[in-house]
Formats: C-alpha cells, structure tokens, sequence
C-alpha cells in the first residue's frame, strides 16, 4: 500500500520574535524527527515595504470597525469588492529556496491570504502529496502522531478539518492548524477567485469551503499552553499550541513538549 503523504507548511516570517521562536523552537523541537511520508516547508513573503503593502495594511484596519457602521456598510462593500477583484487577479511568483518557499509580495497581515492562495497553487502544481497540514510558528506539530491520524483518512476524498471556531453563520479551522485533502484543495483554488481578503485568511478559506463545496470542517482535537507549568504527560493530541507573549516562554513550552513526546514514543 502506497503511503499517505503529507505536506506541512509552516506560515512563517523572516523576522523578529518569530525567527527566534522557529529556530529555537520548531527548528530544535518537532522539527527534527518526520516520518518519511511527511514532508515539513515554511512559506513567507518578501520583507520590503511599498505603496501596496501601505496601502493594503491601512485598509486591513480600518475594515473591520467601517464593517460594524451601517451608514458606510454599502460603501465598504463596494469597495470590498473591487478590491477582492484585484487581488484574485494577480498571481505572484513563489520560489523555492533550499526548503523555503518564498512568494513574491511584501510581508503583510492583510496579505496572507493573497500568499497563501500562491503557495497552495505552487504546491499543487510541484508536490505530490495526499494532504496538507497549514499551520504557524506558534504550533508544535507531533509528525508521528499526524501521520497516525492521516493514515486513517480515505486519500482521495475530500477533507477539511482542524479546531473549529465561528464567524457569523460560517464554521471555519483555525489558521493554527487546519488539515486539507489534495481534492478539496484543488477544488478550493478552481473557487479561489471567491476569496474575500478583508476577513481573516482561515476565515476566508471556510467561507469558500462552505459556500462553493458545501462542506463543513470536521473537528481535530488540539491542546493549548500558555505557560510552561501546564504542559503534562497527556500527548495524545499531535497539534499543540504554545502561544505566549514572551518568545522564550513559547520556546520552553516546545521544548518541555518535545522531552515528553519523545520519551512516551
């Protein structure tokens, strides 16, 4: 029987406090031990600053409170719309660099999702691979424990899932860490023109996901830490969160995570 394979991709960012946490946490941690099947890249974007990136970054802030304004509501949506025309429209260049792959567009949160929306088109195009597992620098993915659960899976049907949250009448996974099938990717980027870059880009997906394939993500159960104190012997889950405002503090919480996983293998 032919191995399920699985691409995880790391939503990175080449710069402070970030690239401490992955080389120091995710780099020396979870890491260092994956199983053949699954193959482990970062993404991120160009580290520069011009009148798109300002311009888009403004438009990421006030969004939201001219959303919640019923008198400039209408507005917005026109606005919205146009603007969502023009990102769909463009197709930046990503290139892949010694396990990195590097998409051509300023780094900016309101951004993330035109990038994202790059790199899942370039993998489907170079890759073989049965899933993907998105996740960020903040998670500690146990590879052993994902290759379990995905083995589980039928390959060639479609699958969405991760720890559910809610926006308005729409389920979404949590950009934390969210599993797709190659299918329901493919079938994600052929709607992809669809992709509303004013909501968050996990909320982005799950609306598409919903509107266009009709599905609903299934839950993966993940445990969070925000202190080094709560983490136990309970590895049972293979995505961990570990998210605090000190970078050190995220660092030691995988590190204590990776002492216990490897010593329950």
């Amino acid at each position: 029987m032919r191995p399920v394979k699985t691409l995880v991709l790391v939503l990175a960012i080449d710069k402070e406090p970030w690239k401490q946490i992955e080389n120091e946490g995710q780099d020396k941690t979870w890491k260092i031990n994956n199983p053949d099947s699954i193959t482990v890249m970062r993404y991120v974007s160009i580290e520069r600053k011009n009148f798109f990136y300002y311009f888009s970054e403004l438009l990421w802030k006030v969004s939201y409170p001219l959303k919640q304004r019923l008198q400039t509501n209408l507005i917005f949506s026109r606005f919205e719309k146009h603007w969502n025309h023009f990102l769909n429209n463009k197709n930046p260049k990503v290139f892949d660099i010694n396990g990195t792959l590097v998409v051509d567009l300023p780094e900016a949160y309101s951004l993330i999702g035109l990038k994202t929306i790059a790199v899942f088109n370039y993998i489907l195009s170079n890759y073989d691979f049965d899933f993907i597992y998105r996740t960020n620098i903040s998670s500690y993915v146990d590879l052993v424990g994902l290759q379990n659960f995905v083995i589980r899976l039928e390959t060639e049907n479609d699958y969405y899932g991760g720890t559910i949250g809610h926006v308005r009448e729409f389920d979404f996974a949590s950009g934390s860490g969210y599993l797709i099938s190659r299918n329901t990717l493919t079938r994600v980027l052929e709607n992809s023109s669809k992709w509303n870059h004013c909501e968050i880009d996990d909320v982005a997906l799950g609306i598409i996901i919903s509107e266009s394939l009709f599905m609903k993500p299934e839950s993966i159960a993940r445990k969070d830490f925000k202190t080094v104190s709560e983490v136990n012997n309970d590895t049972s889950y293979f995505h961990y969160r570990c998210k605090h405002q000190d970078p050190q503090v995220t660092i030691d919480i995988m590190q204590k995570l990776y002492r216990l996983i490897r010593a329950n293998d």
